[in-house]
């Protein structure tokens, strides 16, 4: 068993692993399992395995907000034969942290500091500089996290 810790504020970052984890599971014939911490019955279902011994791999989400028999499930876990990708778009408790670093591989994606030089640039008479910026986070984020932005700052100076 692997257990994958992937959390950070910078949630394009976090989708887009993810997203590719599914995949390259998909790809190698892994049956995909997404649950929800906030599930009270979360520790049951990862303790479940598959009917036909399918190979699988196991999305954890809103692990930030897992509960105490979760981490020690996890913990104490016999070794299983599956992955375990627990994510969490913000923060995690360093206890839970500290608790899992054992077993864990962690994974901080950060917000990229183009974005806030991107945002800073935006005013009157700045439209070349503004242009530069967009075209350099334009392929590496989504649209409508820089329309955000954008709007969030335009927002702030109207303000």
């Amino acid at each position: 068993m692997k257990l994958k810790i992937i959390y950070g504020d910078y949630t394009t970052g976090i989708l887009n692993r993810l997203t590719k984890v599914k995949e390259d599971s998909a790809k190698k014939g892994f049956k995909i399992t997404s649950l929800d911490c906030l599930d009270p019955e979360v520790v049951a279902k990862v303790r479940t395995e598959p009917i036909f011994g399918d190979m699988r791999v196991v999305f954890l989400g809103n692990f930030g907000k897992c509960s105490d028999p979760l981490a020690n499930f996890l913990l104490s876990s016999p070794g299983f034969n599956f992955d375990i990708y627990a994510s969490e778009e913000g923060a995690i408790s360093q206890k839970i942290l500290k608790k899992l670093s054992s077993i864990a591989e962690v994974e901080y994606f950060k917000t990229p500091k183009e974005i806030f030089k991107f945002s800073e640039s935006i005013y009157p008479g700045n439209s070349k500089e503004i242009a530069r910026f967009l075209k350099k986070i334009q392929g590496s984020e989504q649209i409508e996290f820089v329309i955000g932005i954008i709007v969030r700052h335009l927002r702030m100076v109207l303000a």
